[in-house]
């Protein structure tokens, strides 16, 4: 049974993106594995001259109270949903968080990963700093990324932004499958600058031949920078998700400034594991 994966470190935002990702798992008939990172032991300041230290075993157990709890809150959600009861697993990590991430998301049943992103920040330091980062730079499987107030149920069109680069098809690949399961409409776009000559015309060429035969529309928009025009697009047409591949996730913390929608951003151009 496929799993999507779900990271949680018990904040609003994690649990928003939590609830989300159990609907979605309701949706694709799939089940979710929870995870949160142990990583870091605890310190707890116990007066003017002293700390207090938190063994790593309270805090597992700790951890694991707060786990069920979790699960128990999203069994109630899928409840609601009635179509599909997903089973809700739960590990938490003692490892490496990097190593933690590569492998669970070498397993085949991982489908996808999703974890919470905040809004309201300059997102350098949110979306891209900390944890977040180190998950998008070692998962082996697509990362979607749900900002804290958006709302997953009303995505319906989902643009791949591509400058044809190696790996880009068969991140198109996967969202096809994504998006067919989850009834939603999927377009590919390039920035273009005003003026500028794209070189290698037989390589777009065949980009845009294999969109065609896959039935993804494609359009070219024209702007001086990519991240404002991609911003702008987002806007004027509706689009409820943004995609890309990871060596592009530079550009997310351009896009959006305080409002971002949901980013996936595919491991395609990473060289190992396997592709959903």
């Amino acid at each position: 049974m496929k799993k999507l994966l779900v990271l949680t470190d018990f904040t609003a935002n994690a649990r928003h993106a939590e609830a989300a990702a159990v609907r979605i798992c309701v949706k694709l008939k799939m089940d979710m594995l929870l995870y949160h990172s142990t990583e870091e032991v605890t310190a707890i300041p116990a007066g003017c001259q002293a700390t207090f230290v938190v063994g790593a075993n309270q805090v597992m157990d700790d951890n694991k109270v707060k786990l069920l709890g979790e699960v128990e809150s999203l069994k109630r959600i899928a409840i609601q949903k009635a179509d599909y009861l997903p089973t809700i697993s739960f590990i938490s990590g003692e490892d490496s968080f990097k190593d933690d991430i590569k492998r669970l998301t070498e397993r085949p049943e991982i489908y996808l990963v999703i974890v919470g992103g905040r809004s309201g920040k300059k997102l350098d330091s949110v979306l891209f700093g900390s944890k977040i980062k180190e998950v998008v730079e070692n998962s082996l499987k697509p990362v979607l990324i749900i900002p804290e107030g958006t709302h997953t149920d009303e995505l319906k069109k989902v643009v791949f932004a591509t400058d044809f680069a190696k790996g880009d098809k068969t991140a198109v690949h996967s969202l096809i499958a994504l998006t067919r399961s989850l009834g939603l409409n999927l377009e590919a776009v390039h920035v273009v600058k005003p003026g500028e000559l794209y070189e290698d015309f037989d390589h777009e060429l065949s980009f845009r031949t294999f969109l065609e035969q896959e039935g993804v529309p494609y359009e070219t928009l024209f702007g001086n920078m990519v991240a404002p025009r991609l911003k702008a697009h987002c806007y004027q047409t509706g689009v409820g998700l943004l995609a890309m591949t990871h060596g592009h996730h530079s550009w997310v913390s351009r896009l959006f400034g305080h409002s971002l929608p949901p980013v996936i951003l595919d491991a395609t151009d990473n060289t190992y594991g396997q592709r959903i």
